[in-house]
């Protein structure tokens, strides 16, 4: 965070400071993406039999809004892919996988999750960042996608 408050764009940083870079916008360029990714795939063949797997890491991220009452933490999360491919002739395959095979979704907000108290700061400061229910996921930081799996079946015909 220090390195984005020194950084001088020329003229007079102070009358622009929190409207170009407030807490919210050095938050999406310093947390809100995962600072650790990985992958690890494995391959087998025998055959006309081919299956593929795949675990994508994501690390934890952070929200931070303008209102520091309302920062969160979504942790980090694990997804694996799967493709079996059977090729029925030299020029036909048959596959069926699965893209987030386990149909996991990001952490919800904490309002998504537990019954907040518009009476309670913190908690009420917490209903904003899930707009009273519209928004069960962040919309403004993510690992990865929202929608869980993606399940397939693919035929391919080489000619």
């Amino acid at each position: 965070p220090q390195e984005m408050a020194d950084l001088f764009a020329g003229g007079d940083l102070d009358a622009v400071r929190n409207t170009l870079f407030n807490r919210e916008e050095r938050n999406r360029l310093e947390t809100a993406l995962p600072r650790q990714k990985g992958n690890v795939s494995v391959r087998y063949e025998q055959g006309p039999l081919a299956v593929t797997a795949r675990g994508n890491y994501f690390g934890e991220i952070e929200y931070r809004p303008t209102n520091s009452l309302a920062d969160e933490t979504f942790g980090a999360k694990v997804i694996l892919d799967l493709d079996v491919t059977f090729d029925v002739t030299e020029r036909v395959a048959l596959s069926v996988g699965a893209n987030n095979l386990l149909n996991t979704f990001p952490d919800k907000h904490f309002c998504a999750e537990n019954a907040c108290d518009s009476s309670d700061p913190r908690q009420s400061a917490l209903l904003g960042n899930y707009s009273s229910g519209r928004f069960p996921y962040s919309r403004r930081v993510t690992q990865f996608g929202m929608n869980g799996g993606y399940y397939y079946a693919r035929l391919r015909l080489k000619l």
